[in-house]
C-alpha cells in the first residue's frame, strides 16, 4: 500500500529547475526536508556557493525526505529532467509537527506505591513466610550436622572380639625342604 502524507500543501514551495537552496549555518547541523517531481530529480550538495566541489548524493522520482549534516553553509541544487515540476517543503522554514496515528509506548502506568494497606498486607505474608522458611532450613542443617558427626566418629570395636584362629607352625623349617638350602 502505497501512503501518500503531505501536510499542508500551502507549506510546499515549487522549485525551477537548477534553483539554489541555501541552508546557512556556523556550526555543525543536521538538515532535513521534503521534495516531490512529477518526474525524475537529481539533489547535489555543496558546501562552495558556486559548486565547485559539488556531490550527487540521490535522485528520486516521487515524494522523498533528504537529510544530510554540514559543518558549514550548504547549498542544494534539485535539477529536474525536461518540464518536471518540483515542490520543497523545508523544515527550517516550516517546522511543522504533525500528530500521527500511530499508538504511544512512551506512556507506563503509575507503579503501585508500597504504602497501599494490601501491598503492605502481601509483604508482611512474604516477611513471615521466609522467616518460617530460614528457621526450618536452620533446622534441617543442624539435624544434618548431627548425622555427619556421628558417621565421622571413629569405630570403636570391643576388646572382647575373638581372635581369629592361626594355625600352628610346622616343626620342619621351609628352608630345610628346599634342594638349594644344601649348599
Amino acid at each position: 500500500m502505497n501512503r501518500i502524507i503531505y501536510g499542508n500543501i500551502n507549506e510546499w514551495t515549487p522549485v525551477k529547475n537548477g534553483t539554489q537552496l541555501i541552508f546557512e549555518t556556523k556550526r555543525p547541523r543536521n538538515i532535513k526536508f521534503k521534495a516531490t517531481t512529477n518526474g525524475l530529480s537529481e539533489i547535489w550538495i555543496s558546501t562552495n556557493k558556486n559548486m565547485k566541489d559539488q556531490k550527487l548524493i540521490g535522485m528520486f522520482s516521487n515524494n522523498t525526505v533528504i537529510e544530510f549534516s554540514t559543518l558549514e553553509t550548504a547549498y542544494v541544487i534539485i535539477k529536474s529532467e525536461g518540464t518536471a515540476e518540483t515542490f520543497v517543503n523545508i523544515r527550517d522554514i516550516n517546522q511543522e509537527t504533525l500528530a500521527d496515528d500511530h499508538p504511544s509506548y512512551t506512556n507506563i502506568e503509575p507503579r503501585v506505591k508500597p504504602q497501599h494497606s494490601e501491598v503492605q498486607q502481601i509483604m508482611r505474608y512474604v516477611q513471615i513466610n521466609e522467616q518460617r522458611r530460614e528457621a526450618q532450613m536452620a533446622q534441617e542443617r543442624k539435624q544434618l550436622r548431627l548425622e555427619l558427626a556421628k558417621l565421622a566418629e571413629p569405630v570403636v570395636l570391643p576388646d572382647t572380639a575373638p581372635l581369629p584362629e592361626i594355625p600352628p607352625l610346622r616343626e620342619e623349617s621351609l628352608l630345610k625342604a628346599t634342594p638349594d638350602a644344601e649348599t
